[in-house]
């Protein structure tokens, strides 16, 4: 009985002590997330704004395209990172988003087509059933994996190759659907010994590559991640030096649209005004204020600052009712944070206004507990930094211009 009891007490102490791991792990990448995202933020909305200026001599353009293709890989590789950590760890949960499948089709086609073209690829895409008008699935976590699959393809196909992409109902009972994706290439292809390692972390199973960027080598072990999550299953057959052949097979639902995605209302709506909308930045960093504020200030938003929470707390409730029409909030600041901030706005018992004036969470803080955070505080989107500026422009009509 003692020798139970010895067992018990220290599988409880390997299980404390594996959770402090953990903790630690996740306060790491989180803060090397934060510090990394905040200059990059700056490189990245510096040179959009820098290129907008009609003035920029067209070399210059050059040069900021170049500045801004290499902040893009670095925060892909940030995200690769954080990505894989949150897969392992059990934190990302999958969404139910009601997807009109021509919609998403078309936008994965179309991406595709940007990267095969731009590397003198050939790509064709066909649709090999009959498909439901809207399924429900998690659209950004699926179109992440088949992305990752198609990026390494591109990776191991030379100019002039091919890549085809096949996609089709395999099964379909009822409720239950199962789509299955099928991308081929005929580029380097993998050796037979590699075959097995193909999905594990840090792999390049095409060799290293003497291009620049060859990737962070997650890639396929995050489409790996994200397809078990869906409880789906992910093949690859190759033979080296002809083709590889990469299987996705995910369940979907049937579902029905109630109202357009973010991505169906960025596509319709390209141009932006916001002339006559004051907007309320809550920002403590110099450069992050500048870099909104001028972003805001393109679309003809009126702009006004506060540097912390406990600020932005008193600028709103010392300015009458509807005088802001939204507020972007910084989460991590001194005196107090965003989410603090947003739950005393969220609350004010003298202000009307406070309880559904649009409150967009604009931090560095990426990870998907994150956004959960935000939501809770009473938040109504949150955008990660470094700022997707079509995104924000579009998560602002959405909210101050409705249809």
């Amino acid at each position: 009985m003692t020798e139970i009891s010895n067992e018990i007490i220290e599988l409880k102490k390997a299980l404390e002590e594996a959770k402090r791991e953990n903790h630690k792990k996740n306060d790491f990448l989180s803060r090397m997330s934060h510090e990394i995202r905040t200059p990059l933020n700056a490189i990245i909305g510096l040179s959009y704004l820098s290129r907008e200026n009609e003035t920029v001599p067209v070399k210059m353009h050059e040069n900021l395209d170049k500045i801004e293709q290499s902040a893009q890989f670095l925060l892909s590789f940030v995200n690769d990172i954080l990505s894989l950590s949150d897969l392992e760890s059990g934190k990302i949960a999958l969404e139910s988003d009601i997807v009109e499948s021509e919609v998403f089709f078309l936008d994965l086609e179309e991406r595709i087509h940007r990267l095969a073209d731009a590397k003198q690829i050939n790509f064709t895409f066909s649709i090999l059933s009959e498909m439901k008008k809207y399924y429900v699935f998690d659209s950004r976590k699926l179109r992440k994996a088949i992305m990752y699959v198609v990026e390494s393809a591109l990776k191991a196909t030379p100019v002039g190759g091919t890549i085809t992409l096949e996609t089709k109902v395999l099964k379909e009972e009822g409720e239950n659907v199962t789509l299955q994706f099928q991308i081929e290439d005929n580029g380097l292809g993998i050796d037979e010994t590699l075959l097995p390692f193909a999905f594990e972390p840090f792999e390049h199973i095409y060799g290293e590559s003497r291009t620049l960027y060859n990737g962070s080598g997650l890639e396929l072990a995050i489409t790996k991640n994200i397809v078990d999550l869906m409880n789906g299953e992910i093949e690859v057959a190759s033979k080296k030096g002809e083709r590889t052949v990469f299987t996705i097979r995910v369940d979907v639902k049937p579902g029905h649209r109630n109202k357009l995605s973010l991505q169906e209302e960025g596509k319709k709506r390209v141009a932006y005004d916001f002339t006559g909308k004051r907007a309320l930045i809550v920002e403590d960093n110099d450069i992050n204020i500048e870099i909104a504020k001028n972003i805001l200030l393109h679309k003809h938003f009126d702009v006004e600052v506060a540097l912390n929470g406990e600020e932005a707390v008193n600028v709103f409730e010392n300015h009458e009712a509807g005088y802001f029409d939204v507020i972007l909030m910084d989460i991590r600041m001194p005196v107090m944070d965003g989410l603090e901030a947003a739950k005393i706005i969220r609350t004010m018992q003298n202000r009307p206004d406070g309880g559904n004036i649009p409150i967009i969470a604009m931090t560095a803080n990426a990870f998907e507990e994150d956004v959960k955070k935000s939501l809770e505080a009473g938040m109504n989107g949150h955008l990660s930094k470094p700022i997707d500026i079509k995104k924000m422009y579009t998560m602002l009509d959405l909210l101050l211009n409705p249809q």
